[in-house]
């Protein structure tokens, strides 16, 4: 067990370093972009209105971008309740789960040349 860890030790304290640099502030940094503050509005005033077939932003309609982002984000929203820090553990888990290597070879394809 401990070769294994020695093994992945510069991995494991990459994900340490970046848990303590990360997670710390989640939540501390306002929406960037116009489109991600118009997103979460909509997605906000879906879930308030009970209307997820017409997306508004100020409970007017909107019509500059297509729902499909919005409805998901809605879903979302609804399914971890409007709490700010699950969404936020859920992005580091995915970030986490990305980063993570496979340790298992990819497999050779049986029509592989060589």
């Amino acid at each position: 067990m401990w070769q294994k860890i020695k093994e992945h030790l510069g991995f494991i304290s990459i994900i340490c370093f970046y848990l303590v640099l990360f997670v710390p502030f989640l939540g501390q940094v306002h929406l960037f972009d116009w489109d991600e503050i118009n997103f979460a509005e909509a997605a906000r005033e879906m879930i308030v209105t009970g209307d997820w077939l017409n997306v508004q932003i100020n409970y007017e309609p909107f019509w500059e971008k297509p729902p499909l982002f919005i409805w998901l984000q809605a879903c979302s929203k609804k399914i971890l309740s409007e709490l700010e820090s699950k969404i936020g553990h859920r992005s580091v888990k995915s970030e986490i789960h990305t980063t993570v290597p496979n340790d298992k070879p990819t497999p050779k394809p049986a029509h592989a040349i060589g």
